[in-house]
């Protein structure tokens, strides 16, 4: 398939030098020659060109500058698959390391501190829902969803508080 691709490339090349250049019968091998050497020239420096765009890319995951990724960017393009196996073993900038562990550290500590609920305790005009919010008394619907009748809240508020002796 490659090969029709280009032959059909070399043969548009060719009319154009034809159109452009038109000589007798002694120069045509000479023309097909330098034709089919521009053909191949424009062929490598293109699949070059992608292949230091694609051994940038993945240098460019792994967390190294701009200088960087054009330096492997030239060097994708003159040594195509050896430079993306070694962009590929290449270990991960230290900046970017770094980054990634603090925030595996951080998202460790999270999991590991127990959940807090925090129940707001109802003022003199309010009722407390069991979800933990506290209401005025003229809403007889929490944001939660539960009535005003359903809560036991104040149940539970009551049960903790301890009995004051009375002198």
């Amino acid at each position: 398939m490659m090969s029709l691709v280009l032959r059909f490339v070399v043969n548009g090349i060719e009319s154009v030098f034809y159109l452009l250049f038109p000589v007798g019968n002694n120069g045509d091998s000479n023309r097909k020659f330098w034709i089919t050497l521009v053909v191949y020239i424009l062929f490598y420096l293109i699949s070059s060109s992608i292949w230091g765009y694609i051994v940038s890319s993945v240098v460019g995951n792994k967390g190294y500058s701009s200088k960087t990724k054009r330096k492997w960017f030239w060097i994708g393009f003159f040594f195509n698959e050896f430079a993306l196996g070694f962009a590929v073993i290449e270990p991960d900038s230290y900046k970017e390391y770094f980054k990634r562990m603090i925030k595996e550290q951080e998202e460790a500590k999270k999991e590991a501190e127990p959940k807090k609920i925090v129940k707001a305790v109802p003022k003199e005009n309010e009722w407390g829902c069991a979800c933990g919010r506290a209401n005025p008394n003229y809403v007889t619907t929490c944001l939660c969803g539960r009535a005003k009748e359903n809560s036991f809240f104040d149940e539970i508020v009551e049960k903790e508080q301890k009995p004051t002796l009375k002198e």
